[in-house]
């Protein structure tokens, strides 16, 4: 004879697949969030690696300084805070959603992604193209330094290189999303959760 307090009927079961499945959704949508918005942040500082900062290499001094501060001084705004602080805040809640999966292919990739991204992208940024940024802005406009070729050699060098590095964590931390979202497709919707009938007795 069945244990009322222990039987799990068809609603209970009925119930707990939807769970399972409302928590696999959002997962994957939090995964999908998080790869795009890396994506969009490594393009970001591609953009600047290719174009941009070869394109400011052919100005004068004083106009590189120009062109870097007025860059700089426009760069904080809602879209680019969405992708830049986006991405680390659903990198990071990808990860602690496949916590439990941290030994699996996929949840080992979401959390290297999320790592790479938030020591080589966010952290890199704050602590070095940031504060390069401050200082030249700092110097006060090229138009009156005295020596604005030493203030660009003691800048440009140096933001360039950071910034291909933060070029290259974020691109291999959208890779790694990436990979973990096919492998997430791959295993499909997965409605099962802990939940057993109790066996006659």
């Amino acid at each position: 004879m069945n244990n009322p307090d222990t039987a799990v009927g068809p609603v209970d079961r009925t119930i707990s697949t939807t769970r399972g499945l409302s928590i696999g959704l959002f997962r994957t949508g939090v995964l999908f969030a998080a790869t795009l918005l890396l994506g969009l942040i490594a393009g970001f500082f591609y953009t600047y690696e290719v174009s941009v900062m070869r394109g400011f290499a052919r100005l004068s001094d004083a106009d590189f300084i120009s062109a870097m501060q007025a860059v700089n001084a426009t760069i904080r705004n809602p879209a680019f805070g969405a992708s830049f602080f986006g991405a680390a805040l659903l990198s990071l809640l990808a990860a602690l959603l496949h916590w439990r999966q941290f030994s699996t292919a996929k949840g080992m990739l979401v959390l290297l992604g999320a790592l790479t991204y938030l020591l080589g992208g966010l952290i890199l940024t704050a602590t070095v193209n940031v504060p390069l940024n401050n200082w030249l802005a700092a110097q006060g406009p090229a138009a009156l330094m005295p020596d604005a070729g030493a203030i660009r050699v003691q800048y440009e060098g140096d933001w360039v290189f950071w910034n291909f590095m933060r070029t290259f964590a974020s691109f291999a931390a959208f890779l790694m999303m990436l990979a973990a979202l096919w492998l997430d497709g791959r295993e499909g919707p997965n409605p099962s959760v802990a939940v057993e009938a109790a066996r006659p007795s």
